[in-house]
């Protein structure tokens, strides 16, 4: 289908217009919820001094019992280097504290994964359908914020996780793929403000139908941001707070709205919905006859009236619809043929 880039960013700009504060507090909360991910590299490293600490202590004081000579290493001592590494050795199991970090940063991460999956992902799923209705029916509602933790909650969380690990996988196939494979399935989270039922095969199956033909000038449109992207981290966040996140989203409510309405998306989806359209269009019936009778007057009969002087009876309704010339008589001025 045919849309440019700045018809959607023009529309984007107009949804700004109609609730600014609105949008930008949306902005600010999907802003909020994600940087909260880092407050769990506080705890990872409180946790790791804290370990640290304990080993430290159980280990009578390695400060006193290795005494470093700074004399001899400068003088390049290597027999008490040999001995200062025996005794770090013999006193702390490197093995032990490694193996409990390791532990460390995988429970950070899964308590992570866990998060993102289950909070953070269904809030951005509000902050799309915020954004759609906003630029579909004007409908600035914050509640939409909490519009995936419904009832269909589950099936978004599940749908969500499907598309991250997807594009995970491709990714580690190749780059390329990854990021082609993103762009595909970019309309998911908006078809799921539409449809938060929708199957995990429909839902692929559509997003792949809205993409077809559209994953470069999409890749393009996010380019043309770049310059938005560079001024927000010279104003430490603060524009991309205040203009370019609500920017952003709101264009990009109104590219799915853009291939909703196009031969690429719902026009091809058959789903009972009120704005999704049938693929059958209309339908002319293939059992179609054409006879003679059927380009006559529905008043054929009265076609030709009677003759006020001769008293003639009119011809039929056959005879009104195809008049016969037999014979000479018949024709107009007795012409001949």
């Amino acid at each position: 289908m045919n849309w440019t880039i700045g018809q959607v960013k023009a529309g984007g700009r107009n949804t700004l217009k109609g609730g600014y504060w609105k949008c930008v507090l949306v902005s600010l909360i999907i802003t909020i919820v994600s940087g909260g991910i880092g407050g769990l590299s506080g705890f990872q490293t409180s946790f790791s001094n804290k370990v640290n600490t304990y080993y430290s202590d159980d280990s009578s004081n390695l400060d006193e019992e290795i005494e470093i000579d700074i004399e001899d290493l400068i003088e390049g001592d290597t027999g008490n280097m040999n001995k200062i590494i025996e005794d770090i050795s013999g006193s702390v199991n490197l093995g032990l504290v490694f193996a409990i970090l390791g532990g460390i940063i995988l429970f950070a991460t899964v308590i992570s994964l866990i998060i993102s999956v289950f909070i953070i992902t269904p809030v951005s799923i509000g902050c799309y359908k915020f954004n759609k209705e906003a630029a579909e029916n004007e409908e600035y509602n914050i509640g939409h914020v909490g519009y995936a933790f419904s009832g269909s909650y589950l099936n978004i969380v599940k749908i969500c996780f499907i598309m991250g690990l997807k594009v995970f996988l491709w990714t580690l196939l190749l780059i390329i793929p990854g990021i082609i494979k993103s762009y595909e399935y970019r309309m998911i989270p908006f078809i799921l403000t539409d449809e938060p039922d929708i199957s995990t095969k429909e839902a692929f199956e559509l997003t792949k139908k809205m993409m077809y033909g559209n994953k470069w000038k999409s890749f393009v449109l996010d380019l043309s941001f770049i310059g938005w992207i560079i001024l927000t981290i010279l104003t430490l966040n603060i524009l991309g707070i205040f203009y370019v996140y609500p920017y952003i989203y709101a264009t990009e409510a109104h590219l799915y709205l853009t291939l909703k309405r196009g031969e690429q998306g719902y026009a091809d989806y058959s789903r009972d919905t009120g704005y999704v359209q049938d693929n059958s269009y209309t339908s002319y019936s293939t059992d179609t006859s054409y006879s003679a009778d059927s380009y006559a007057s529905p008043d054929t009969a009265n076609a030709y009236p009677d003759d006020p002087f001769t008293g003639e009876k009119g011809t039929s309704s056959v005879d009104a619809g195809t008049p016969s010339f037999d014979n000479d008589s018949d024709k107009p001025f007795n012409t001949p043929y």
